[in-house]
This record gives C-alpha cells, structure tokens and sequence, in this order.
C-alpha cells in the first residue's frame, strides 16, 4: 500500500513519448498524485489527447529525436503505428494485420530532443518515461 502523503507534496512526473491513447491505465491508482507530460507528433492524436486528458496533463503536439532537425514522419493506417522510420513491409508481411502499417500520408516535421523540451516547460525532474515509438527509442533517449 502507498502512504499518500508521501505524494501529496511531490506529484510522479510521467513522461510518455508516443503518447496516442494517452498514459497506460495502471497508472489510475496515482491519477490524484501523477503529472503526465505527453509528447504526440500526430496531429489527429494530440486533438484525441486534448480532450481525454485530466487537467494535470500537458499535452505536446511535437516529436522528438536525438538532434533537433527535420525528418519525414508516415503517418499509417493505426495511428498508433505511425513513425519518423518508414515501415518494412516485406518484414511486416509475415504478421497478421499488416496492413496497420499501411502508410496513409508523409509529411516533413521538425523533431527536437527530450531535454529541450523539458527545458522549455521548466521540468526538471522525471520519475518514469514510457517511449513507444516505432524504433527511435534509443534516437529519443541520446537526446536527453
């Protein structure tokens, strides 16, 4: 059992990289003590997450990579399979679904690191991070 004093004056900073569906729901039992810093480069699932989000979430409609600079973003079939890396299909052919990874529109966005970001909206201290983006996980993780 978790003393809920031990919270109630440090609130756990969740950070979710790939956020599309919004923070996992084993974190509901923290909801009153967790602030959710999430970061989702697709437009239709930061509207999503705008408007599913507790108000002790901030929502950032960015993507984020080891260097800031400018990469192509495939925006697929299941949103939350879309990617800054363009998907494999001949891999991908030998799993159902497939066609998840199906890739609807390219467009060229701006990436920039973890830690810039933070630094814009003065969070210094992180207790958990969650990335699930496609593969750029370690890109992601040599930028903070």
């Amino acid at each position: 059992m978790i003393d809920s004093s031990l919270l109630d004056q440090n609130n756990l900073c969740i950070v979710d990289v790939g956020a599309a569906g919004g923070i996992d729901n084993r974190w509901t039992f923290f909801y009153p003590f967790v602030k959710g810093i999430l970061f989702e480069p697709n437009k239709n699932e930061y509207k999503k997450l705008i408007n599913i989000s507790d108000p002790n979430s901030l929502i950032i409609n960015s993507a984020l990579a080891g260097t800031k600079r400018r990469i192509e973003f495939y925006l697929t079939q299941k949103q939350e399979c879309s990617s800054c890396y363009m998907p494999n299909t001949e891999f991908l052919s030998l799993f159902d679904n497939a066609d998840r990874f199906n890739i609807l529109q390219t467009s060229s966005i701006e990436v920039d690191t973890l830690t810039s970001q933070l630094n814009k909206k003065n969070i210094t201290e992180v207790d958990f991070i969650k990335i699930d983006t496609q593969g750029s996980e370690l890109d992601i993780l040599e930028g903070s």
